[in-house]
């Protein structure tokens, strides 16, 4: 993925100078992956000490953090002796098991920890996202057997467009995935064509901010490929996914951050997906385009310091 970054005027631009960094911290960031590496180089923006945690030896962002350590969560001794000197704890993975030995050694060591369980149990499952969508009326494409094809079957977990699937008729589909695909944990929603865009939403304690709304160009090979900011979308239809997703944030009652990704097609909008997560692929092209470090703002919200 290749952020692009627009200034008003059209052309490229580099970063506005920050200020931040006025309180020092040290955060561990868990997970050296693509999340991980949007994380550690906003942090080290907002001069804060990142320390990476990774369970493998070789990751993108360990380049990136002032320290580095090959530890598996899972080993609380571990725990004990790397993070005993930090102030929050920043997960960039989507392991459940990870995730719910993180919270146990935050809620033993009482460390903050920026995520939302409730939210990302919801998110991280196309099937609880689905119900949550349709009970809050959130516009998402039609699902089978009440759409026309072409269809697109996707797995209730799996990041992005893994594990995706395209059909063209009830015969394929049928021959693939049988009778009820729900019941093999599959959604099957109608397959709409449009340009892709995502909006962060921030929650802290009740207060939703949507952040800034980014273009995305997807492919085959590589889901999204490349992050426009700022939008090309027209005020009216960024303020338009701007509601939508601020309604989804007060409903899911989320503490920290969301991605939301839709597709526009025929004049409105479609909700394709929900993460409950800081993503991967966003935060440093807006960063970039209007100078709004999410991570800084994240971690100044948790620790009471914005």
């Amino acid at each position: 993925m290749v952020p692009i970054v627009r200034s008003r005027e059209g052309c490229c631009g580099t970063a506005p100078p920050y200020f931040g960094g006025l309180f020092p911290m040290k955060i561990a960031v868990i997970g050296g992956a693509l999340q991980g590496v949007e994380v550690a180089y906003l942090a080290r923006k907002a001069g804060i000490d990142v320390l990476l945690i990774d369970r493998r030896s070789s990751v993108p962002a360990s380049g990136l953090c002032d320290t580095f350590r090959q530890v598996d969560v899972n080993d609380d001794a571990a725990l004990d002796r790397e993070m005993a000197d930090v102030d929050l704890i920043f997960p960039a993975i989507e392991s459940q098991k990870a995730l719910s030995s993180l919270h146990s050694w935050a809620l033993r060591h009482e460390v903050p920890i920026l995520h939302d369980p409730q939210a990302y149990a919801i998110s991280a499952s196309k099937l609880e996202s689905e119900r949550f969508f349709r009970k809050f009326g959130v516009p998402v494409p039609a699902t089978w057997p009440k759409c026309r094809f072409p269809v697109i079957a996707k797995p209730s977990y799996g990041s992005g467009s893994q594990g995706i699937r395209l059909f063209a008729s009830a015969d394929e589909l049928r021959h693939v995935m049988g009778d009820d695909p729900a019941a093999a944990g599959w959604i099957v929603q109608e397959f709409i064509e449009g340009p892709t865009y995502s909006v962060e939403v921030i929650r802290n304690h009740g207060t939703s901010t949507a952040v800034q709304v980014t273009d995305l160009y997807m492919d085959d090979r590589y889901d999204c490929k490349r992050v426009a900011a700022p939008s090309v979308l027209s005020a009216a239809s960024q303020k338009e996914l701007i509601g939508i997703s601020l309604q989804m944030a007060e409903n899911l009652d989320l503490e920290g951050i969301m991605d939301v990704e839709a597709v526009f097609s025929h004049g409105s909008f479609k909700v394709l997906e929900i993460d409950a997560r800081f993503p991967s692929q966003t935060p440093i092209a807006v960063y970039f385009s209007c100078g709004i470090n999410m991570v800084d703002v994240l971690v100044s919200d948790a620790l009471g310091r914005n």
